[in-house]
This record gives C-alpha cells, sequence and structure tokens, in this order.
C-alpha cells in the first residue's frame, strides 16, 4: 500500500483536472458484479487495485492519523487553527465510526493485507507558528492522498455501494475545497491571526 501512496502523492497534480472534467462531463461508470474480485493482479502497487474494501481499510487509519494531527491544534495560538483542527476532528471521527460499521456489515472477518504507512510528522513537540505550518504542509500532502483514492474509486466504478459512493465524493470534494483553504493560510502566512 506504501507504494500505492507513493504513486498517488507523485500524481496530485491531476487533482484539480480530475475533479474540474469529472465536473464537467459526469459519466456513469457500471459497478463491478456483486461476485467479482475488487483487485486487479497487479498488486496493492498498481492505482487499479484499491477496491472499496482496500478504500475503507486505508481510509479508517488514514482519517485516524489525520485526527491525531487536527487534535493537537488545541494548542495553536491562532484561534482559527484551534477552529480548523476542532472541525477536522469531529468529520473525521465520525467518518472513521461511519467506515468501521461498513466494514463490519458488508466484510465480515476480512482484514486489509497491508498496514498503514504513516504520512505525517509527529507535531507534539511543535508548538507557535511551527506546529501551525508543519501542520498545514503535512494536512495538505494527507488530505491529497484522500482526493485521489476518492476519485480513483469513482472514476473506475469500483465502488459496491451506493453509501461508499456518496461518502467518496463528499471526502474529494470537502477535502479539495480544504486543501485551497489550507494553501491560501500558507501562502499569506495567516494562520497566526487566521480568525475565518
Amino acid at each position: 500500500m506504501f507504494g500505492l501512496i507513493l504513486t498517488i502523492v507523485a500524481l496530485t497534480g491531476v487533482i484539480v483536472a480530475a475533479a474540474i472534467e469529472d465536473r464537467l462531463a459526469p459519466t456513469q461508470r457500471p459497478r463491478p458484479p456483486a461476485n467479482s474480485d475488487e483487485r486487479s493482479t497487479g498488486g496493492m502497487n498498481d492505482m487499479a487495485a484499491i477496491g472499496e474494501f482496500d478504500y475503507l481499510t486505508q481510509m479508517v487509519p488514514h482519517n485516524q492519523e489525520g485526527v491525531t494531527a487536527a487534535e493537537q491544534l488545541r494548542r495553536s495560538s491562532s484561534p482559527g487553527m484551534r477552529r480548523l483542527g476542532a472541525a477536522m476532528v469531529a468529520t473525521q471521527s465520525a467518518d472513521v465510526a461511519r467506515m468501521k460499521v461498513w466494514l463490519a456489515k458488508w466484510y465480515p472477518g476480512r482484514t486489509a493485507e497491508a498496514g498503514y504507512q504513516p504520512m505525517m510528522r509527529d507535531l507534539s513537540h511543535l508548538s507557535g507558528d511551527s506546529l501551525d505550518k508543519t501542520f498545514l504542509k503535512d494536512m495538505i500532502s494527507h488530505h491529497k492522498v484522500a482526493v485521489m483514492l476518492s476519485q480513483h474509486l469513482l472514476r473506475h466504478g469500483l465502488v459496491r455501494h451506493r453509501e461508499v459512493a456518496a461518502f467518496a465524493r463528499e471526502v474529494r470534494d470537502t477535502q479539495h475545497a480544504e486543501i485551497s483553504q489550507m494553501q491560501r493560510l500558507l501562502e499569506t502566512g495567516r494562520q497566526k491571526g487566521h480568525h475565518g
């Protein structure tokens, strides 16, 4: 899975174009048959390898890592950064709970093939502007992976359940907007006094 994540990070420039293309010319892709294998024979390093089960089993620890990082913003001196962190904790904690229910319901007894590879640095030793800037830089990359995984799942018709399709669209759209917000904060240096 780590190879897949590296591939996705390397392709982040495609995110905006893919999202725009998807909105301008939406297509309905057929879902795979219920009894088909979700994964291609190319293995986890192949972009086509991520199916619904793999998506959910990777997004759970991915979001848990995001929650852990966002919780560190409680120590930020910026009220806006504290609000951003609190919003991310609330959203991603709810998402983790939802995905765990789906995994238990639709994929009982199945476990992920590979462990999750952390993407974010330990923020517990940072404070002030260093905490805010490091969080923003790491979370932008972290969100880009979630956007790419979600877009890939949708684009290639790998969703088996409508709820997961709606969730993947929500992740793609919400986190894409948050990426833009965080990039603006970094570019303007406003994270210190961010009040919006």
